[in-house]
């Protein structure tokens, strides 16, 4: 696995430094850009000298910096892993659209609203869903008869079904809400967490939550599992931790590589299946 990261400095009393690391990096090929505002953004794996430069420089001058990363498998690598972060698409807030059809929540964290509980059956606008098998309504999971029919025949486990409602009452898309029943325990100490702000300034409400703990914290690394603590794992299952922002402050859903196969083999597309290291 290969790490390709994205690291932005961001420090208006180092300048000089960053335009002195940006030509650094552009003399030695590297995708490097700095912005009108005073960022430097640079891309490169982190397997690189040129990466060790970068973060010794960022850790003696003490400077404020962003780290994403996007990790690359080999088919080998995909093949022998046991567990999957499944990543699904959300068409409703893709298209902008932040719906409230009448579906009835109970209040979690009193501040950030992060884990609200479903307290009603899931009312939706049924259409927007017809191109997809199973995707997401933040933070519900919905799945169509076909993935129904998949998941009973393999005997997949880790979940439940609840009933999807329609909010014009149509009753020509029949889909159903997956309810994932089984929750592993707490990451590894070894995850790699960044801390978000609202509109990226930080003197404005710094996560994350001050009630909850939640809202706020973004997993930069895969996630990570103490091989010990795993000893019930469902095909389904969801992290005890909650990562992301506001709306998109979920949990993450951990699944087997049987499920993988299962929807890899059955063409259920759009999902992305993202390899979790056990230690």
């Amino acid at each position: 696995m290969r790490r390709r990261t994205c690291i932005e400095v961001d420090n208006s009393e180092n300048i000089d430094v960053l335009q002195e690391l940006h030509e650094y990096f552009l003399n030695q090929g590297m995708d490097a850009v700095y912005t009108l505002s005073g960022v430097l953004k640079v891309r490169l794996y982190a397997d690189t000298p040129e990466f060790s430069v970068l973060m010794g420089v960022i850790r003696k001058r003490g400077l404020d910096y962003g780290y994403s990363e996007v990790r690359e498998y080999t088919k080998k690598e995909l093949e022998e892993a046991k567990l999957f972060q499944m990543v699904l698409p959300f068409p409703y807030e893709m298209d902008g659209e932040i719906p409230n059809y009448g579906t009835i929540y109970e209040e979690s964290c009193s501040d950030c609203n992060v884990g609200l509980i479903q307290i009603s059956d899931l009312i939706v606008n049924v259409k927007k869903f017809s191109k997809y098998d199973i995707a997401m309504l933040m933070p519900e999971i919905l799945i169509s008869e076909r993935v129904r029919l998949l998941l009973e025949e393999n005997e997949i486990t880790g979940y439940t079904l609840r009933p999807v409602i329609d909010f014009k009452r149509r009753t020509d898309t029949l889909l159903y809400q997956l309810v994932i029943t089984n929750s592993l325990p707490e990451m590894s100490s070894q995850i790699r967490t960044e801390v978000s702000y609202f509109g990226g300034n930080k003197n404005f409400r710094p996560y994350p939550c001050k009630i909850c703990g939640q809202n706020g914290k973004i997993r930069r690394s895969e996630a990570i599992y103490e091989k010990a603590k795993l000893t019930k794992v469902s095909d389904f299952n969801l992290s005890e931790e909650y990562f992301g922002i506001n709306m998109y402050c979920v949990q993450d859903i951990i699944v087997t590589q049987k499920l993988r196969k299962v929807f890899k083999e059955n063409k259920i597309s759009r999902i992305i299946f993202d390899p979790v290291s056990i230690i």
